[in-house]
């Protein structure tokens, strides 16, 4: 029998803004071994912020393409959603 083996993360704002504590190079040393440690067919990421590459182009996810770097999962289908925030005093 085969069998699915799936891993979820909430990666708690996940970007690569410099000054970011700790920086997403840190965050990669630790992260990055343990991803490939799990082998899984299917990964959850919660809280991967985009990044805006160039002015009035849709953002990209490139801190998560460098935590990928060098794993299995670069190559992986992705499907995700913007979040957008909400403003103060409205309803969600």
């Amino acid at each position: 029998m085969a069998r699915l083996r799936i891993a979820t993360f909430n990666l708690e704002s996940l970007d690569d803004e410099p000054g970011a504590v700790p920086a997403l190079a840190q965050r990669v040393a630790v992260l990055r071994p343990q991803l490939r440690r799990l082998d899984a067919d299917l990964l959850c990421f919660q809280e991967v912020n985009a990044q805006t590459v160039a002015r009035h182009l849709p953002r990209r996810l490139t801190a998560l393409d460098h935590l990928l770097e060098d794993t299995r999962y670069l190559g992986y289908n992705r499907s995700h959603r913007a979040h957008r925030a909400r403003r103060a005093g409205r309803a969600p």
